[in-house]
């Protein structure tokens, strides 16, 4: 294939522009195929990568390949931001490995005619020049970014990745629709970039549910594990989303989870598990969807006054206590709760003490979520009709 001559404007910054004329050849050495990522470093680790982080291997994959090297010779940084330079870079050697064998020509010229290219009237070379040019000469890019210097978010990566490989090379292995990606409207600024590469298994979400959040930056362990499925099929996962639930499914799992934290709580120090009673997670629930509903933490209710009298409605006689509280998470509840004396003595309640407790959770206007355990003393019966 002959070279091909392109001009481009790249900014260091959004105020300082220089034009480059690189001159790139696009050759050929090799068939395309995934045999020609073949390892040819030797890993000899990271300080920064333990062996057993779910990123270790993936790591390992991408430095013996040569495809992406450590911050120093020591440390990989993988809680580092990736810069879209970078970005662009990594594409470029997928795509130039996966069709030729080799990476990428590193070599540039600013094409101007001077005695000395360090003089040319389109300022210095960028480091990421050429693979610029090769990113858009090879269809990875349509054009260049205004700031290459700027971190990379989720979206513009899975844009700039997705056209790293040919289609033959993302084949589909997970059934993912459009429109099943909680975040990602199959509408979507390239929607079909990040479908492509959850189908091809080598994208899977920040969670069970699948969010991509494409406004977010990328970091390198992320990265790492994005080049090594794409190098090596056999990395590539499964992806199976689970759908979204509703928020008050979202509650009622907040709810249980305190009601195991706080049963846990009690085994762990020696006294017999909570008695949870049906009748008193109603009179919780009612009490945490009271609160919820005015926006308010209170013992009194507006509605009804203190929880205790509730009892009669529930056909139930006896000594009544409660607790409450809001945070976003019963995790968060639970570790408020234990850092207060009063709340910890009444979570560890001496055996005999109260018969039965209620949970109960409910979200309020602000988001957080309002928790209530009721604690029971005395007779339960069913109420008349």
């Amino acid at each position: 294939m002959r070279g091909k001559s392109i001009t481009l404007k790249f900014r260091r910054t959004a105020a300082a522009a220089v034009a480059v004329v690189i001159a790139f050849s696009f050759g050929v050495s090799a068939e395309a195929g995934f045999e020609n990522f073949i390892p040819s470093y030797e890993y000899s680790g990271f300080s920064d990568v333990p062996s057993g982080e779910w990123y270790y291997e993936y790591v390992r994959e991408v430095t013996e390949l040569g495809i992406i090297e450590g911050r120093t010779p020591d440390k990989f940084a993988p809680d580092a931001n990736l810069r879209l330079s970078e970005a662009v870079k990594l594409a470029a050697c997928l795509h130039s490995l996966y069709a030729t064998g080799e990476l990428p020509d590193p070599s540039v010229s600013t094409g101007t005619g001077a005695e000395n290219d360090s003089e040319s009237d389109y300022g210095e070379v960028l480091w990421y020049s050429p693979y610029v040019v090769y990113a858009i000469g090879n269809g990875i890019l349509d054009e260049p970014y205004d700031d290459f210097e700027a971190y990379a978010t989720r979206l513009e990566f899975a844009h700039i990745f997705a056209n790293a490989l040919p289609p033959e090379a993302l084949a589909q292995t997970s059934d993912v629709p459009d429109g099943t990606i909680p975040d990602v409207p199959a509408d979507s600024e390239y929607a079909a970039d990040i479908y492509a590469l959850y189908r091809a298994g080598i994208l899977d979400g920040v969670d069970d549910y699948g969010h991509y959040v494409p406004g977010r930056t990328i970091v390198r362990r992320e990265v790492a594990a994005v080049v090594a499925r794409m190098a090596n099929p056999a990395l590539r996962i499964e992806v199976a989303l689970t759908p979204v639930p509703t928020d008050e499914e979202l509650v009622a799992a907040e709810t249980a989870k305190l009601a195991a934290i706080l049963t846990a709580l009690r085994a762990d120090s020696g006294l017999t598990p909570y008695e949870i009673v049906p009748v008193l997670n109603e009179i919780a629930q009612f009490k945490a969807s009271d609160m919820a509903e005015t926006n308010e933490l209170s013992k009194y209710s507006p509605n009804f006054g203190a929880t205790k009298n509730l009892l009669p409605e529930f056909g139930i006689d006896g000594e009544l206590n409660q607790q409450i509280g809001f945070k976003n998470s019963a995790r968060e509840m639970a570790d408020a709760w234990l850092a207060n004396d009063s709340n910890k003595a009444l979570m560890l309640f001496p055996d005999g003490y109260y018969g039965s407790v209620g949970f109960g959770a409910a979200r309020g206007a602000d988001g957080v979520i309002f928790f209530t355990v009721v604690y029971f003393r005395g007779e339960i019966t069913a109420p008349e009709e």
